[in-house]
């Protein structure tokens, strides 16, 4: 099965973050939340963030707070791509 390596986000200023195409939440506090899509990875970077809602069957988030930044990460690299990069 192909995942979909689609994925949207929209800001809402001074009410939070919605975002699709998510695969997992990696890490979360007040001031960072980290999420696995399906090519890369996410910081999303604020004040009094808090995880509102996920579904993990659709991928779609839901962050209230303030966002600051958003920063795309690089996903880290398989054992076999490490190998024969």
């Amino acid at each position: 099965m192909e995942q979909n390596k689609n994925h949207s986000l929209t800001i809402e200023y001074g009410q939070g973050l919605i975002a699709t195409g998510v695969v997992d939440v990696i890490a979360f506090s007040e001031r960072e939340i980290r999420l696995a899509l399906s090519v890369s990875r996410l910081l999303i970077v604020g004040e009094k963030l808090k995880i509102t809602g996920f579904n993990k069957s659709n991928g779609e988030l839901r962050v209230n707070g303030t966002v600051g930044s958003v920063k795309y990460l690089q996903a880290p690299l398989s054992p076999v791509k490490r190998f024969f990069k």
